[in-house]
């Protein structure tokens, strides 16, 4: 365990007495040196208390703090977790089915959209993983939108 004067002098701070106890008045993370945001108390019990007048993360100072005073929480070996393969999923047929139905991006809305963010449809892209939609279903509207087919990377389906 690390002394309160020690501590001190890592955190950038001072060793103050109030009513006959040390505490390290010091900078809070991301605080100026002469900054003095964080007030830290050692125990007799080994116990860390800590108070930031600036409202800071305490979580985040309180590791800080057990790093420095050497009471940094022992690591112990895990067991890797579990995985189980993944499941192909299975391509939603409302999706393909508003697929289907849209049309080429070219010389539309999107076309426009994407020219205007720079971005450049290529001809073999247009159609094939981008399409127009004039007439989209979201919520309980109709409205214009873009659409984009993912496809598998192995098997090219969708």
């Amino acid at each position: 365990m690390i002394a309160a004067a020690d501590l001190a002098r890592a955190l950038g701070g001072d060793l103050v007495q109030v009513r006959g106890i040390e505490q390290v008045l010091a900078p809070g993370i991301g605080h100026s040196a002469s900054d003095r945001s964080l007030s830290i108390r050692l125990t007799p019990g080994g116990l860390i208390k800590l108070h930031s007048f600036s409202g800071g993360d305490l979580k985040a100072e309180r590791a800080r703090v057990r790093k420095l005073s050497g009471k940094g929480r022992t690591t112990t070996r895990r067991a890797a977790p579990r995985t189980r393969p993944l499941a192909t999923p299975k391509p939603d047929r409302a999706a393909l089915w508003a697929w289907s139905e849209a049309e080429d991006p070219r010389n539309t809305r999107v076309h426009r959209y994407l020219e205007r963010r720079g971005v450049y449809l290529p001809p073999c892209a247009a159609n094939t993983a981008i399409r127009y939609d004039i007439h989209h279903r979201f919520k309980w509207e109709r409205v214009p939108a873009m659409l984009a087919l993912v496809r598998n990377i192995t098997t090219d389906q969708p």
